[in-house]
């Protein structure tokens, strides 16, 4: 996680520029009510209706596309109270929907962005997935009816796992009694059903040991151990996981305790590592190693990896983009496990990776998601977790406020909107769904095409942090699919298509023979 902030949940009402309320005051009659009050506002292509709430005979609407190119408008009759906006004929896309309700001289208008996807894979949702993200549950009140439509949500995107939280001193009231709120395991277990397979994560201190603080005594490392041991055999015994992550972010500001550094990591996770196998042996105990190579290299010569099964980093490089981050940090850290693992790998994982839209930052939000998740699979990532499904606050200007991939819900729109990233992401899944890493082919620095499959299934990823061109060797018509899943036909002049390429990233799949610089 970013940073501490990102713990606290505030109250569900809309970010800036999301949801609008513009009234017309009149001296006769107040305002006409309106309500965007459709439960998702992600929905699956052919079967769409927006619904509204309003005490207006109509509402007038119209609806642009990503890039504001006009859409759709009309007007939806109201009958007593109720109405709806068809978008079943709306291709796959990220849309701005904005309505308005006008009686006896009076205006309300609600603005919000909405989704259409292609129906999610059948196998997309499957332990094996490569795809998660961070829901932040445990720091959320939501009633049944929201935490079902944000679990139909992960899904309809094509997240196969999410991770969740449960902190120590909200699990171990008393010392050696535990309790799992009923919402939250119901939350899991449904999550579970629906084919999404959950990561629980531990963290951080308990008031019962070591004043508060992250454990590093004795009595306190052994009172962590248990608590990650019996929190994981708990739901492995409902066949809801075997996912555990120990400890997050230790290096970082998570940790209160006075023993700092990669020997007191290792005195942490040793001791829950044991514990944890004895009580489930076949779990898949996960640790984040740092992404900075001067920590993990430490943490192993400590004998960090005879506490782990699955290594683990958190990274974030929207700033300056994730070319030569991820990829060199999954390569560094994969050089320091075979060093201290006498040659041999461990799986790893980056459970958080992610990009903020402060102050409008949409559009690099949704670059970001496909180009870092790309780099990470192509350079040995098996998993990786988007970080996060909703955002943590409403502030615009406040960047661990905004780090979701769907905006809080509020101000006359009952349902999240979803950000330009959510439809990157669903596309991304959609495109590599069964398919794995095959290569890279050889282009300016500036420019990347990653081959996912073989043969005829092969599917390329391709962008450049500058903006280029290639040129495709084909033997017949390609298909060429952008970042929100609109696809056209590339048509060979004498067996060659030149395509620019920018840093929003493309797909392209067809009988291509080559590619080389344009």
């Amino acid at each position: 996680m970013p940073s501490t902030q990102n713990r606290a949940a505030g109250a569900l009402i809309a970010a800036s520029g999301v949801a609008s309320l513009l009234v017309a005051p009149s001296a006769s009659a107040a305002a006409p009510t309106l309500i965007i009050d459709s439960p998702s506002l992600v929905f699956t292509q052919g079967q769409n209706r927006i619904s509204l709430n309003s005490t207006a005979a109509g509402v007038r609407w119209e609806i642009s596309d990503v890039h504001g190119d006009p859409a759709g408008s009309g007007t939806a009759k109201i009958d007593q109270r109720r109405g709806s906006i068809d978008v079943s004929g709306f291709g796959p896309g990220h849309y701005r929907l904005e309505t308005t309700a006008t009686a006896n001289g009076s205006t309300t208008q609600r603005n919000t962005d909405f989704a259409v996807l292609t129906p999610v894979p059948e196998d997309a949702l499957r332990p094996s997935s490569p795809f998660g993200v961070n829901t932040h549950f445990a720091q959320r009140t939501w009633n049944d009816d929201y935490t079902t439509s944000l679990l139909d949500t992960v899904g309809q995107v094509g997240f196969g796992h999410l991770r969740e939280s449960m902190e120590w001193s909200s699990l171990e009231k008393e010392p050696g009694e535990y309790h799992v709120p009923a919402e939250y395991e119901a939350y899991l277990v449904t999550a579970k059903r629906k084919g999404i397979t959950p990561m629980l994560v531990t963290g951080f201190h308990n008031p019962n040991y070591d004043h508060d603080v992250t454990p590093s005594s004795p009595t306190g490392l052994r009172a962590f151990a248990n608590y990650q041991a019996w929190w994981l055999s708990h739901f492995r015994e409902l066949g809801v996981t075997k996912d555990v992550e120990t400890y997050n972010e230790f290096y970082g500001g998570f940790n209160t305790s006075p023993c700092k550094g990669p020997g007191c990591q290792y005195k942490l996770i040793k001791p829950a590592y044991d514990r944890t196998k004895e009580r489930t042996p076949d779990a898949n105990v996960v640790v984040d190693v740092s992404s900075k190579p001067e920590w993990h290299a430490k943490l192993f010569e400590h004998g960090g990896l005879d506490a782990v099964d699955t290594v683990n980093m958190h990274v974030y490089a929207c700033a300056d983009g994730p070319e030569g981050d991820i990829d060199a940090k999954a390569r560094e850290l994969r050089e320091n496990v075979r060093k201290f693992n006498g040659g041999k790998d461990k799986p790893l994982w980056i459970t958080e990776t992610g990009c903020t839209t402060k102050g409008g930052n949409d559009a690099a939000q949704a670059d970001y998601v496909i180009r870092a998740e790309t780099l990470a699979l192509a350079n040995g990532v098996s998993q990786v977790y988007f970080y996060d499904m909703v955002d943590d606050g409403t502030d615009p200007n406040d960047k661990e406020h905004n780090f979701g991939l769907l905006r809080k819900s509020g101000n006359g729109i009952t349902a999240p909107a979803p950000k330009k990233a959510l439809v990157s992401q669903a596309v991304l899944i959609r495109m590599l769904n069964g398919l794995r890493p095959t290569g890279r082919d050889a282009l300016a620095a500036e420019s990347h095409s990653y081959r996912f499959g073989t043969g005829k299934d092969t599917t390329r990823v391709l962008w450049s942090t500058a903006k280029s061109r290639v040129d495709i060797a084909a033997t017949g018509p390609l298909q060429l699919t952008d970042q929100f899943g609109r696809t056209r036909t590339l048509e060979p002049a004498n067996g060659r298509v030149v395509l620019p390429l920018t840093e929003s990233p493309v797909f392209l799949t067809g009988p291509v023979r080559a590619v080389a610089n344009g």
